[in-house]
């Protein structure tokens, strides 16, 4: 089994907007997507999505400020492998 493409860790934050100015001022990140309430930053193999808080009952089926604050995307060419 081996990853497809990077990993990308996302962030459920208050303000998207914001959260991105500091991690491109801050830590040098690069932006490689920018949309409405949504942004991904290079960082090293890896990639950090932004996202605010209030996608957390749609995507995670969780209330928005409670539970899922992150997630973990990885993309494997054989899942079955994978799941072992």
């Amino acid at each position: 089994m081996r990853l497809t493409d990077p990993p990308i860790f996302v962030l459920f934050v208050r303000d998207p907007a914001r959260a991105r100015t500091f991690y491109e001022s801050a830590l040098g990140f690069a932006p490689r997507l920018v949309a409405d309430g949504y942004c991904e930053l290079e960082c090293g193999p890896a990639v950090l999505g932004l996202i605010g808080e209030g996608a957390a009952p749609i995507l995670a089926g969780t209330p928005a400020g409670t539970g899922v604050r992150a997630e973990l995307y990885l993309r494997v060419d054989d899942v079955d492998a994978a799941c072992l």
